[in-house]
């Protein structure tokens, strides 16, 4: 009994004394805990975070401020770091997140070990690329700075342009017969103007004539037409035009201190025939009471496509000055699904730029061939080594052409008969793109060989580029990517060009390119058919051709980085006192770049000035309409001329004087006497009549509005 007593009070004082140890090791002193705030923005997982070292937002571009306290957010999966304010704009998908093989944008980016020779940042997280040699890895497609670390969280959106540097408006134009009405509802995240990292931001509406520069905050730009301006819904005082011209733009009311303003403010503006030809400017701007106002943003609208497009209701980027010239640029909800989207069309439609074929009814004189007794000739246009081109008019129609006249004795003489005949058959392609210049009929005599084309009265880019020295970078982007649908068209017809340069790139009434002279062209090469002919204009040949390697259609390519370096800078790349000199240079140096030229535009130059021609940008088709230089263009509008253009040549219409004058082509040339050199008879006796049978063509599908009234 005892000893079961004392059994039982032992195990009960080990049940105290297990008790007391377990309770000493679960009962501690702790800490609250509170989970970090986490902003869930297309699926990054973004938390506050104190930034030790110097860190830029990867969305605006803009330093990340602060000393104390959290100056940021950084995803928690794929690093990105960005502005408090900047986070709920971020437009592409978090790459950590993985949604299945569907979602996956299959456009990497091309990282390459690269050493910096100055401070760099991370384009992605926004810290320093530390060390001295190989500190990090530049993508050789769109220029990305990236540390090594972050190779595997970039998301892959290579060339495209995810960033808001400038913030965003949201506007809502319209137009009823000539009057257009413009709403500026709002914008958002705006960049800082005062030292307490507000702003006080009011929105500029002007008539804006391509090339003009913007004006400060307080000075006042003209626009034509009459206009009145209603304010928060009510309405405001009409302005007759005098009272227009003096007040110059429309402006809005200034929002204190904010960068998400709202202004619901309603401008019209009536446009007459002149104005189709400018831009619709909308500029926002920071007001000051004691110096100058602050630019902060700015975009344009083509009044043409205004006047034949469809209700615009949307937010744009604000871009800079030079951009916000010539550019609108809508903001997608989703980048990733918009790139997506975008890129599975252009794999189903091949980006080509044909006409579309109208079936009509063909008339009797549309199978009539002319005769050199049809046309009066007017001026000489041009001179080349083979014969002239002359400004012709129709006797049959009294319309404008374009007459190229080449001797035969000249062509049969340089064995260039083939050639003649290419250009015959490259002009009387079908569907052909509208950036090449159309042919109406071939017809031949005896003495000479006549190709009556369409006349592209307004001149051609290199008497444009002797006027200005140089072309902005917008303008240069519109003109190349126009080339570049031209080019495309003519590869895929199996016809490589050959002699692309400024001479050759006209530009139409409406300010369109056409690319004309098809005297250098080779036909016949598809499927990676090569070709060994060596010509070419010396400044443009590429280095294949020097080398007399075989060569295909990457020479063209080469020619039109020279082209585009031309427009951008108003020099050649290659220079040299003779040919020998000049060939020397293109084959082993490279070209200089400007620290004035954009990113963009020196990743696109070196990219095509490649001398290697598997590696030259356009080995893959969709590697130029992709290339970030012409990230603003819009490839479906522009290969349907939708896009209005940068410049419009002022052609002179009314009376017949006036419509005959070639005021956009070189006097050089307009002021020689019209006259054609007579054969070298000797040559003519032995010349074959069949040489250049089926010259003789009538484009029974020409359309007439190419010819000029």
């Amino acid at each position: 009994m005892s000893s079961s007593v004392q059994e039982h009070n032992c195990s009960k004082s080990d049940h105290k004394d297990s008790f007391k140890e377990a309770s000493g090791e679960k009962f501690r002193r702790r800490g609250a805990v509170r989970q970090k705030q986490v902003f869930h923005v297309k699926n990054h997982k973004f938390v506050p975070r104190f930034f030790k070292a110097f860190t830029f937002c990867g969305h605006c571009k803009d330093f990340i401020w602060g000393l104390f306290g959290k100056q940021g957010l950084q995803c928690q999966v794929c690093v990105f770091a960005v502005h408090r304010r900047c986070h709920e704009f971020v437009s592409f998908t978090c790459p950590g997140a993985d949604e299945g093989a569907d979602s996956d944008f299959v456009k990497p980016h091309q990282f390459k070990d690269h050493t910096y020779g100055s401070p760099t940042f991370c384009d992605h997280c926004g810290s320093l690329l530390a060390g001295i040699y190989h500190q990090g890895v530049k993508c050789s497609a769109c220029e990305l700075n990236i540390h090594k670390k972050c190779t595997s969280m970039v998301p892959k959106l290579c060339g495209v342009d995810h960033t808001e540097r400038r913030g965003r408006i949201h506007l809502k134009i319209s137009h009823s017969d000539r009057e257009i009405t413009v709403h500026a509802v709002a914008a958002k995240n705006l960049i800082p103007m005062d030292p307490n990292g507000l702003a006080d931001p009011y929105v500029k509406i002007k008539l804006l004539t391509p090339g003009e520069s913007h004006s400060n905050g307080h000075s006042h730009g003209h626009s034509h037409g009459h206009s009145h301006g209603t304010h928060g819904g009510h309405s405001g005082h009409k302005h007759d035009r005098h009272d227009r011209l003096d007040r110059g733009k429309f402006k809005s009311k200034t929002a204190k201190s904010t960068l998400n303003p709202t202004w619901n403010e309603t401008f019209h503006l009536i446009v007459e025939d002149s104005d189709l030809s400018q831009r619709l400017s909308v500029e926002v701007w920071d007001w000051d009471r004691t110096s100058r106002n602050d630019f902060m943003g700015s975009l344009s609208f083509g009044i043409s496509e205004i006047i034949k497009g469809q209700k615009l209701d949307s937010w744009y980027k604000l871009l800079n000055q030079e951009e916000g010239q010539f550019y609108n640029v809508p903001v997608p909800d989703n980048v990733t699904a918009s790139i997506q989207e975008l890129r599975k069309k252009f794999q189903d439609q091949k980006l080509s730029s044909g006409r579309k074929v109208v079936q009509r009814e063909k008339t009797s004189h549309e199978h009539y061939i002319p005769t050199p007794n049809d046309f009066t000739l007017l001026y000489v246009l041009g001179k080349g080594s083979f014969g002239k081109v002359f400004l012709a008019e129709c006797k049959l129609d009294e319309k404008l052409y374009a007459l190229k006249v080449l001797k035969k004795d000249v062509v049969i003489q340089d064995e260039d008969v083939e050639c003649a005949m290419i250009e015959k058959r490259v002009l009387a392609l079908p569907q052909k793109s509208p950036f090449l210049v159309d042919l109406h009929s071939c017809f031949q005599t005896p003495e000479r060989l006549y190709y009556v084309m369409e006349y592209v009265d307004g001149g051609d880019l290199m008497y444009r580029i002797q006027k200005e020295g140089k072309f902005k970078e917008p303008v240069s982007v519109f003109y190349a990517a126009e080339v570049i649908l031209g080019l495309m068209y003519l590869h895929d017809s199996g016809v490589i060009y050959r002699d692309l340069k400024l001479d050759n790139v006209m530009l139409d009434s409406e300010g369109h390119i056409k690319i004309a002279d098809f005297g250098m062209c080779k036909d016949g090469l598809t499927n990676s058919k090569t070709t060994t002919t060596f010509c070419g204009t010396p400044d443009y040949i590429a280095p294949e051709i020097l080398r007399y390697q075989p060569y295909g259609r990457m020479v063209d390519w080469w020619s039109f980085g020279v082209l585009v370096y031309e427009m951008l800078i108003g020099q050649p790349p290659f220079d040299g006192d003779d040919e020998e000199e000049l060939y020397h240079c293109i084959l082993e140096k490279n070209p200089s770049y400007p620290r004035s030229l954009s990113r963009e535009a020196t990743s696109l130059l070196k990219h095509l000035l490649t001398k290697d021609p598997v590696q030259r940008l356009g080995y893959r088709r969709a590697d130029l309409p992709e290339h970030k230089f012409f990230r603003h263009i819009d490839w479906d509008k522009l290969a349907n001329k939708e896009i209005q253009p940068p410049y419009k040549p002022a052609v002179r219409q009314g009376g017949k004087g006036n419509r005959e004058n070639p005021e956009h082509f070189d006097a050089i040339y307009t002021k020689q006497r019209v006259f054609l050199t007579p054969p070298d008879p000797l040559v003519m006796l032995n010349m074959d009549d069949d040489d250049f049978f089926g010259f003789s063509y009538r484009n029974a599908d020409f359309e007439s509005d190419s010819a000029q009234t």
